[in-house]
């Protein structure tokens, strides 16, 4: 069992505070106008809850303002991308692999051509 490893990104960072065989809860950082990239994962769903600030969910290309307290889910290969309009933290619950993710757009150039 693994715990508490700090992944810098270039939108803010992600904390691992609990990691097993099967399940990993994370807590994100997003700094205000900043946004992860738009992603899917292949094996998994993620859970989440704002725990502070708000922002925007992209799902689908749908837009979802999120804020402090919000319980959302995000089903496997669903595209979604986090947008902070303040300053975010968000608690991810999810099974593994973390290494299913796959980028479709990302400001920070991080998109991986196929």
């Amino acid at each position: 069992m693994s715990q508490n490893k700090l992944i810098n990104k270039p939108w803010g960072y992600e904390e691992v505070l609990l990691e097993t065989r099967d399940c990993v809860v994370l807590r994100m950082f997003i700094k205000k106008g900043e946004e992860t990239s738009l992603h899917r994962h292949i094996k998994r769903d993620e859970h989440f809850l704002v725990v502070k600030g708000r922002g925007l969910l992209i799902r689908n290309g749908a837009k979802v303002p999120i804020k402090e307290g919000d319980v959302i889910s995000v089903k496997r290969e669903e595209l979604h991308k986090w947008m902070a309009h303040e300053d975010l933290e968000i608690i991810e619950i999810t099974s593994q692999p973390l290494n299913d993710l796959v980028r479709v757009e990302d400001k920070y150039g991080r998109v991986v051509p196929s």
